[in-house]
């Protein structure tokens, strides 16, 4: 095969709407990629949810994006229920904490 042209590949993969089957295709083409499959994944299913809002879309968006302060807010009260949920989790566990009822 010449250097210029790239190896044929099965193109099957472009009919398959699986976001692990693509971060497989992805890795097995890109093994030389440091990003984690767990990061491909969700970039894959990411892009392929917002190709399908894109076509199916009827009508327009019903409000305005968010802002960067409405984002950062929304990012730290899910960390915080990610945090208290994990510490009341631990807290079960070790039958410790406030309310062992």
């Amino acid at each position: 095969m010449s250097k210029d042209k790239p190896a044929p590949y099965d193109m099957s993969i472009h009919s398959n709407s699986s976001a692990l089957a693509w971060t497989k295709f992805f890795r097995e083409c890109n093994p030389e990629c440091n990003l984690n499959d767990e990061v491909m994944l969700g970039w894959f299913a990411n892009a392929m949810m917002a190709m399908h809002d894109h076509i199916y879309q009827t009508s327009p968006p019903k409000r305005e994006p968010l802002s960067d302060t409405e984002i950062f807010d929304l990012w730290i009260v899910s960390s915080v229920k990610h945090i208290y949920d994990l510490v009341r989790s631990v807290e079960k566990v070790h039958g410790i904490g406030v309310d062992n009822g």
